[in-house]
């Protein structure tokens, strides 16, 4: 694949099985596409990294690393992982997460200005301290 992770075009399908609807959001690693599982019908998130077009084999370790790590949590307040494509047939490796629903606290703050603490700390508070202990060890960035 010679794009870029933030230049998919809609209908661009992935590893023969994730086709491309909409950009949920780009940040300076990479993107993160609504997709379609074709023979599930089932809409999904997937991320790629554009790192991985530029060193191949450590963007590859680190997003390995990533969704393995993300795969292993199971919590109400984290998304779960539900593939992997390691790029091996010269496309792009990438994760596809389950696709939630809502808001973005990018689009929040965009409408509000600011998140009042008072609203903020009762969803911080009902994740956090439920978080299995390993969460606290697991080394994973998200884009």
């Amino acid at each position: 694949m010679s794009e870029d992770a933030s230049r998919l075009s809609p209908g661009t399908v992935l590893a023969g099985k994730y086709r491309v609807e909409r950009v949920l959001g780009q940040g300076g690693m990479g993107a993160v596409y609504e997709a379609v599982r074709l023979d599930l019908d089932r809409r999904v998130a997937v991320k790629l990294l554009d790192q991985a077009a530029s060193a191949p084999s450590e963007a590859l370790a680190a997003t390995e690393r990533e969704a393995r790590a993300a795969a292993k949590l199971a919590h109400p307040h984290i998304v779960q992982v539900i593939d992997f494509h390691r790029g091996d047939d010269g496309e792009m490796p990438f994760f596809v997460m389950e696709l939630l629903e809502g808001e973005s606290l990018d689009a929040r703050l965009r409408r509000q200005g600011t998140v009042d603490p008072g609203t903020a700390a009762p969803s911080w508070c009902r994740c956090c301290p439920r978080w299995p202990p390993h969460t606290r060890t697991t080394s994973c960035i998200a884009t």
